[in-house]
């Protein structure tokens, strides 16, 4: 079966903007792919009990995502009273976790184009890097929504 979608440019722009005892410190930095064929955005809403919000795997299926194809992630917490802790886990462990803030605080993955995307992407011991495998979010006091955008080749 063939398929109409074309591969698609994602130009990804972090920008500091600040004048600084008179100066201006900024910067820009522009990141592009060109070979994204899949783009997800959704919006989801987390509870006080932890949940699964993404999953990487060999395999594509709801919710989850092939993990050498990812080049992008983002995930912004859209809540203007709680935080929610991501827990990123990899083949044995949580990796590492992160407290992403209320008034949409963003946590973001960037995988080059030479890279395995998600595979090989961290380890909390810095030792021996593991395939993530998922990212589960808990919020602190109560739901928050979240913004999770994904981009793969």
């Amino acid at each position: 079966m063939g398929t109409s979608i074309s591969a698609s440019n994602l130009n990804i722009k972090i920008e500091e903007d600040i004048v600084f005892n008179g100066v201006q410190q900024g910067t820009t930095n522009i990141v592009s792919f060109t070979d994204i064929a899949e783009f997800s955005r959704r919006s989801v809403t987390v509870p006080t009990a932890e949940v699964t919000v993404v999953s990487f795997g060999d395999d594509v299926g709801a919710g989850t995502f092939h993990d050498t194809d990812v080049r992008y992630v983002r995930i912004t917490n859209l809540d203007d009273t709680n935080y929610v802790t991501l827990n990123f886990e990899g083949a044995n462990t949580t990796d590492y976790s992160i407290r992403l803030d209320k008034n949409r605080a963003s946590y973001v993955i960037l995988a080059t184009h030479d890279s395995l995307g998600v595979d090989d992407h961290c380890d909390d011991d810095g030792v021996t890097l593991e395939k993530l495998q998922t990212i589960k979010a808990i919020a602190n006091a109560g739901a928050c929504d979240l913004e999770i955008v994904v981009a793969s080749k």
